[in-house]
């Protein structure tokens, strides 16, 4: 009896472990494990009942030494027991198949909306002037950047001045003639940069280092 139960208790827990890898797989080899388990679970059951069944058919025989005769033919109804067993091992295979097929197709949705949202994000890298790649989607160049001031009274450029909180800034300079822009960048002292504008070394955006 201890057996049974023992038995019984392992192939129970070997099951809700295995719907629990089922339900969490996030890759296709968690779920072969898992099916592996599974099949190896259904097997086990399969192999104990019909044995237990045979068992006790075999035993039912030898008691009926006499046979006795019946005035209305009878049909040999299936023990409630059995019946009980039959519909647990149906239910096992049930639930163990729409597990499976619950994980593939909710893997492969998950994968199909990323594959599509990285496809139609539009989401490029581009480089700063050291070569270190950035996401735009995360950072960009000018990020932090706030406008401090502004030079109109040259006839020919206009100043913009930008400082960040960490001390960085740039100045950009347009020519009015052109409508070009230019830029100078640095790392600390920017009053004394922008009092000196008109005297910087000015170049693309590409080429400064913010």
């Amino acid at each position: 009896m201890l057996r049974k139960v023992l038995t019984y208790t392992f192939l129970i827990l070997g099951l809700l472990l295995d719907i629990a890898v089922f339900a969490t797989a996030n890759s296709y080899a968690q779920l072969g494990i898992a099916t592996v388990g599974y099949l190896v679970l259904a097997f086990s059951f399969l192999l104990i009942y019909p044995r237990k069944h045979r068992k006790a058919a075999q035993l039912k025989q030898d008691d009926q030494k006499v046979p006795t005769l019946s005035l209305s033919p009878t049909t040999e109804e299936e023990p409630v027991e059995d019946a009980d067993k039959r519909s647990f091992l149906h239910l096992i295979w049930s639930a163990g198949i729409a597990f499976f097929i619950y994980s593939i197709v909710n893997k492969r949705s998950e994968l199909s909306f990323f594959t599509r949202a990285g496809a139609g994000s539009g989401i490029t890298s581009i480089a700063d002037a050291d070569g270190n790649k950035i996401n735009p989607a995360q950072e960009h160049a000018m990020q932090g950047y706030v406008i401090s001031d502004i030079d109109e009274h040259d006839s020919d450029s206009v100043y913009y001045g930008y400082t960040r909180e960490d001390g960085k800034w740039y100045i950009s300079r347009q020519v009015l003639e052109d409508n070009t822009f230019r830029y100078s960048s640095g790392a600390v002292d920017y009053p004394s940069a922008w009092n000196s504008r008109k005297n910087l070394n000015y170049d693309y955006f590409f080429n400064i280092k913010l």
